[in-house]
């Protein structure tokens, strides 16, 4: 190995390299940060974008890049120099898309904040009285459907909160009275 300068190397390899780790956004000026309580790590409740120590760290299309500052330079780095509580945050949050979509990190299913209303890979999963539809876009149209992706259904069982089913109470039948004799 020697080192080299970008004019030495031919230009398909440079193509695909660019293709593999395209540059982040740039930002034009400091995100508004917030703590994931318990960790010292600050994220960007918009996007993929957090702070740890004396690093920044950005997280796009399975890509993981570092830098000194918010402004960058931004090199892609490997899973081994983001840091664990980076990578657990990164995790565990959930990331607001516009218009409300959120995004369960554990599943990669995303999910409308205020409805029953999923996207998982191609398509678009909505749950309505016990019943589930898939549709091509978020409003439809709905096609009723009886197999469901497990993963959606996870998701929206956890969404949903843990169900309290009350066992019914046994009544007794009112005694007899027993007959004086």
């Amino acid at each position: 190995w020697r080192e080299t300068s970008p004019s030495e190397i031919p230009s398909d390899v440079l193509d695909v390299h660019t293709m593999r780790f395209p540059p982040p956004p740039s930002l034009d000026k400091e995100p508004a940060l917030v703590i994931f309580a318990g960790t010292g790590v600050y994220y960007w409740p918009e996007g993929g974008l957090y702070r740890f120590g004396p690093f920044w760290y950005m997280f796009i299309d399975g890509v993981w890049y570092r830098a000194p500052s918010y402004r960058g330079p931004w090199i892609p780095v490997g899973i081994l120099f983001v840091p664990e509580p980076v990578r657990n945050v990164h995790k565990k949050r959930k990331v607001v898309y516009s218009p409300g979509l959120v995004e369960d990190r554990e599943t990669r299913v995303y999910y409308v904040g205020n409805a029953s209303i999923y996207r998982y890979g191609n398509f678009w999963y909505y749950y309505k009285n016990g019943r589930w539809y898939r549709g091509n876009g978020r409003n439809g149209p709905w096609i009723r459907i009886q197999v469901v992706p497990d993963v959606v259904i996870r998701v929206h069982n956890r969404r949903s909160g843990p169900k309290i089913i009350e066992t019914p109470r046994r009544i007794e039948p009112p005694g007899r009275e027993k007959r004086r004799r």
